[in-house]
């Protein structure tokens, strides 16, 4: 099968391809990518194919509530934006996936033919329709200058919220994520500082990227959790498979590969690798706070950040903090109880305001 003789319909019909391009897995993803490497020219080919598979109606691919939902916040946005007072989906003509997708395996060659011409006619409907419709919200090259969204959220809170490409983000309090209203056709590039837990919508053609400091993670389609804190860099995978590399070595070709359950660290100028405890790392984003042999200042600055308080110490430690601990929708007041208990200090609460003093020992 020569795919360097392949059209734009040629993809669209070829089964291998559909497969990859809506649902890919490792396999299809490493056929595809060494196939661009001898082949450069026709990324712009498969990209319009892909394109085209992806605006159309389909059947079980992939499609789920997170991407429809994204879909339809992007379309609010850029209709809000650029005050749209048409329906301009008036205009589309739903052509479904079966008919340029499928047809009976056992059909004569002059039934199969006409199939394809059909399906050749849809995928060039939907094409300009798509192209028109792209141009009409902006997306068209050479249009104004790139939107990017900046997301912050305080101390104190949480909140979940989708990407334009359907991935879902987890971004814990403190933190800050920045973005473009829309991917570029290479790559899908995001910014944050604190720390975010990815659920990556795959995209065969277009790897996603997190640039926490000076590190970058790439992926295609998978699970992990990014936390860039007081200039510490971690990266743990839970699910699928990711590239670490630090900015500056990129062009050196250093890369640190992971696989579930393995966490990358910057020390120094150099990336480590191990392995992590899931029940550890990513609880926050299900509401559980989660101490593993912690010292004061890590449970300190959890604290802080989770519930919005300054907190401030008094007296003298009477011993090293080494403490472990899980709490689950808990008020403050509960936590610093059982905590006050086992480290021996008491404590005050007024509004934003904690007092931690080891002067006054807990009453037994």
């Amino acid at each position: 099968m020569d795919y360097s003789q392949y059209t734009v319909e040629d993809f669209v019909l070829d089964k291998k391809f559909r497969q990859w391009a809506l649902a890919s897995d490792t396999e299809s993803s490493l056929f595809w990518h060494q196939w661009l490497q001898r082949y450069p020219e026709k990324r712009s080919l498969l990209q319009e194919a892909r394109t085209i598979l992806l605006k159309m109606p389909q059947i079980n691919y992939g499609w789920n509530e997170q991407q429809e939902e994204a879909l339809w916040q992007a379309i609010s946005h850029e209709t809000q934006q650029k005050n749209v007072h048409e329906n301009i989906f008036s205009r589309i003509i739903p052509i479904h996936a079966e008919a340029v997708l499928g047809s009976p395996a056992k059909e004569k060659p002059r039934k199969r033919w006409s199939y394809r011409k059909i399906s050749s006619v849809a995928a060039s409907v939907l094409l300009v329709l798509g192209m028109s419709l792209a141009a009409y919200l902006g997306y068209q090259e050479g249009g104004q200058a790139e939107h990017y969204i900046s997301r912050t959220i305080p101390w104190g809170d949480q909140s979940r919220f989708y990407l334009p490409d359907g991935t879902q983000v987890f971004l814990n309090a403190g933190s800050t994520i920045r973005y473009p209203a829309h991917f570029s056709e290479q790559e899908r590039l995001v910014n944050i500082t604190g720390e975010a837990y990815f659920e990556v919508a795959k995209d065969s053609l277009r790897p996603f990227k997190v640039q926490s400091g000076a590190v970058v993670t790439e992926a295609l389609g998978t699970q992990f959790n990014v936390k860039y804190d007081r200039n510490t860099v971690e990266v743990a995978l839970v699910e699928g498979k990711v590239s670490v590399s630090v900015a500056d070595s990129l062009q050196k070709g250093e890369k640190l590969l992971l696989i579930p359950g393995e966490q990358a660290y910057l020390q120094g100028i150099h990336l480590r690798k191990e392995r992590f405890n899931p029940g550890a790392v990513i609880v926050w984003k299900d509401g559980i706070i989660y101490f593993e042999g912690a010292g004061e200042q890590e449970v300190v600055h959890t604290l802080e950040r989770w519930y919005g308080v300054k907190i401030s110490i008094e007296g003298q430690i009477p011993k090293a903090w080494n403490y472990s601990g899980r709490f689950k929708d808990k008020e403050l007041h509960e936590v610093l109880k059982s905590i006050g208990y086992i480290m021996d200090f008491r404590y005050t609460i007024k509004n934003k305001e904690v007092n931690i003093d080891y002067s006054k020992k807990q009453v037994p």
